[in-house]
């Protein structure tokens, strides 16, 4: 501000030496007009640290809603798994009992597969003593 006054000073002042340099109005209006600057000034950039921070106070609402939002995703994933895991545990008691059945009828398609046999070889045998004795 010295330098500006140094600038100022021949405008109005006939001597360097006097004591009455400037006028006084101009000395308060050119005072209101740099307190006026400070302030718009400060203001501004409290306006732009407000906005900064509303800015930034969105975007943590919107992660902690991403957030939220996946943390539902998941738990309903992790839900459809255990149905799922379910479902699959269930199907493998079925195969299993499945499986335990086509033994059974193996088991019991060889049996009678035996006594067919044995049924076949008895009329045969039967079949050959009436060819015999006719």
């Amino acid at each position: 501000m010295a330098q500006l006054l140094q600038k100022i000073r021949p405008r109005f002042s006939t001597s360097l030496n006097s004591a009455a340099t400037l006028p006084w109005r101009y000395t308060a209006r050119r005072a209101s007009y740099l307190f006026m600057t400070a302030t718009m000034a400060k203001e501004q950039e409290l306006a732009a640290a407000v906005d900064t921070f509303a800015a930034l106070e969105q975007r943590v609402v919107r992660a902690i809603e991403l957030l939220n939002r996946e943390r539902e995703q998941r738990a309903a994933a992790e839900n459809q798994i255990a149905g799922l895991r379910e479902q699959l545990e269930a199907q493998h008691a079925q195969a299993a009992t499945q499986r335990r059945e086509i033994e059974e009828l193996h088991r019991e398609r060889d049996t009678v597969r035996t006594r067919v046999e044995r049924l076949m070889s008895s009329l045969d045998a039967i079949e050959a003593s009436f060819t015999q004795s006719a």
